[in-house]
């Protein structure tokens, strides 16, 4: 079972900054999960919230302003994980199609970038129409379908790759239709170590977790014993 750094190892450092992400990375990681969202000025970057804590829209604000509270590109990270290792799931934020055509710009971008990098995403949302328009824009691509509540029907719809399920909604029942169905099973967010286990002899395929090293013998080591 692999394990996902959620937002980099967002445990100890702030979420989707390049620090979280420079720190999976030195803890092992090989997956790694990050938010995508769009700045005022058509800048991609990596946010989870649609909002500050203090209640500005990330779609209202330039990128100047964000750069100034550490919010790095999608770039930046591609940068920083130049190991051709590494995969990469991209959760493209669009609910409502809140950033028009953000999926072109995606695909765009990523024919500028070197080859092989586009093998290395999972691209996953919680918004179906955008991957929809994801599918469309890309036949092999591997997708992700992000939910709550799990539906074959839309991951055969969009040949997901991944079915991408929090950790309360996770049942052997939905395990064992993802198998036969050649699709993997990805579980969020798991920051124990007996949960992980226990989704790993279920048949889970990878969690996402806070901690990149969760699975390491080290994880014991720093006091988060089962």
């Amino acid at each position: 079972m692999i394990t996902i750094a959620h937002r980099g190892a967002s445990a100890y450092f702030k979420e989707n900054t390049l620090k979280a992400f420079k720190a999976a990375f030195d803890l092992g990681a090989l997956f790694m999960e990050t938010d995508l969202q769009r700045s005022k000025d058509g800048v991609l970057i990596l946010y989870h919230d649609y909002r500050l804590p203090n209640g500005q829209y990330i779609k209202n604000l330039n990128y100047s302003a964000l750069r100034k509270l550490q919010v790095p590109t999608l770039p930046e990270l591609f940068e920083t994980a130049r190991n051709p290792s590494v995969k990469i799931n991209l959760e493209i934020k669009n609910d409502a199609n809140l950033y028009p055509n953000i999926e072109n710009q995606l695909f765009s971008y990523l024919k500028k970038e070197p080859k092989g990098l586009l093998e290395r995403l999972l691209i996953s949302s919680f918004d179906f129409d955008t991957l929809i328009r994801v599918r469309r824009l890309n036949p092999s691509v591997k997708i992700g379908l992000l939910t709550r509540d799990f539906n074959l029907a839309q991951a055969l719809e969009i040949n997901a790759y991944s079915v991408n399920i929090n950790v309360k909604r996770i049942k052997p029942s939905i395990i064992k239709i993802c198998k036969r169905n050649n699709l993997k099973t990805f579980v969020y967010t798991v920051n124990d170590y007996k949960t992980a286990l226990e989704l790993k002899e279920m048949g889970v395929d990878g969690v996402f977790s806070d901690f990149p090293e969760i699975m390491s013998p080290a994880f014991l080591k720093i006091g988060l014993s089962i």
